[in-house]
């Protein structure tokens, strides 16, 4: 896309008074300093909107424009390209119609590497355009995240493999669990284990809650990222009472209290800042569920361009 940039629609804005000869050498260097495409300096230094450029690419030089970022993407049609393929060619595949791979691009024009990617891909190559932040940020969803999910799934699974079948009783909402069981439980390695990787992943996934509620025969993990609910995997429904137990230990709620709402708060580090969590304790039917309210200082706020609107 640096080549169209650069070629087309540099000489456009300077030829439309948008931008000076000045400011234009200063673009091209900063782009060539920080190893960046010459679209993102242009939106990141607000010369113009990205609506504009895609404007011009789509009339000036005749290329479908997407969004990849705003497109349900199959799970299948995904896995036609792998996350090795994906980063080196700065591609997201988006559609698959019968042998026909539509996929988002950067330079749809580059005729080298779309038959690059018919030959590794064996398939029928739909060159679609997309800015090159937009195809950033929808690989970090859609590859990085997923690959984050498992990683997850896979250390949840084995922090279970370590704990044998008779090393936790199950205290179901219905017994009378002692006090003293559940600080036991709360206090036992793999049930530390399982709450600090709950919250970890919620941090990572940028999330600003976490939901744990427990069902008669399972028990649900959720986390809301940008509004939507995601589901984490989820440990054995025995594991639940040991959890939130471990969950009010932290935010020093009152363990022996399971028929009304608590409230409390705790901090912890993860990697070298400190995140502060937000408490909320309800009695259900099967159990207390928990919602974990993540307030992280240093999460960046979205910026007007990626929210979707203009200034």
């Amino acid at each position: 896309m640096n080549t169209i940039i650069q070629d087309k629609y540099l000489p456009f804005l300077e030829k439309q008074g948008i931008i000076k000869k000045h400011e234009k050498e200063q673009i091209l260097k900063e782009a060539d300093m920080h190893k960046d495409f010459i679209a993102n300096v242009l939106v990141k230094k607000k010369y113009v909107q990205d609506i504009d450029i895609e404007e011009f690419l789509h009339t000036e030089i005749g290329v479908t424009v997407v969004d990849p970022r705003n497109i349900e993407i199959p799970s299948d049609v995904l896995q036609c390209v792998n996350k090795d393929i994906a980063k080196k060619y700065h591609v997201i595949p988006v559609k698959l119609d019968n042998n026909v791979l539509s996929i988002a691009v950067i330079n749809p024009l580059d005729i080298i590497a779309i038959d690059d990617l018919r030959i590794i891909l064996d398939r029928t190559i739909k060159p679609l355009c997309a800015l090159p932040y937009k195809i950033e940020e929808a690989y970090q969803k859609l590859y990085e995240a997923k690959e984050s999910m498992d990683e997850h799934s896979t250390k949840i699974d084995d922090i279970i493999a370590e704990v044998e079948s008779d090393d936790l009783e199950v205290v179901t909402h219905k017994e009378d669990a002692r006090i003293d069981d559940l600080l036991q439980a709360a206090e036992q390695t793999p049930v530390i284990k399982i709450t600090d990787l709950l919250l970890s992943e919620g941090i990572k996934r940028r999330a600003s809650d976490i939901f744990i509620e427990p069902w008669e025969k399972h028990m649900t993990v959720r986390c809301r990222v940008d509004g939507l609910l995601e589901e984490m995997k989820a440990p054995p429904r025995q594991m639940a009472n040991f959890i939130v137990s471990r969950i009010k230990v932290l935010s020093k709620l009152d363990i022996a209290e399971r028929r009304m709402p608590q409230d409390g708060r705790f901090k912890i580090k993860y990697q070298s800042r400190y995140v502060d969590i937000r408490v909320s304790v309800l009695p259900s039917s099967f159990g207390e569920k928990v919602c974990l309210r993540i307030l992280d200082k240093s999460a960046q706020a979205q910026s007007i361009e990626k929210l979707g609107f203009s200034e």
